[in-house]
């Protein structure tokens, strides 16, 4: 006699479905796919996402809309626009999360 309930094993769902669902916060996901927000969890770590990404995808939407859009008739972006474009990127996210973050307190 096992006093000790089997663990029910979490529904199965694929990555790419989970990819549906990513610009979603994980407690409104859980409750469209029908299961508690631990088994969506299980759910993720067993397809390698080891935290939810909505709020880094919520905070990269913010960010980009603050880099310039190029117009239509622009060239092609040499390797040196790359990186430039990754270093605005790269500042802008730093200038988000220093502003982010609380302030400490002063005795």
């Amino acid at each position: 006699m096992a006093l000790v309930a089997e663990a029910a094993s979490p529904k199965h769902i694929s990555a790419q479905e989970l990819r549906d669902y990513l610009h979603l916060p994980a407690k409104d996901v859980a409750k469209e796919l029908g299961v508690c927000l631990t088994s969506l969890k299980k759910i993720c770590r067993q397809h390698g996402i080891l935290r939810w990404p909505y709020r880094r995808l919520k905070m990269l939407d913010r960010v980009s809309c603050d880099l310039p859009i190029a117009p239509p008739n622009a060239r092609a972006a040499s390797p040196a626009d790359v990186y430039l474009l990754l270093a605005s990127v790269s500042s802008l996210i730093t200038k988000h999360q220093l502003s982010s973050r609380p302030k400490a307190l002063k005795a």
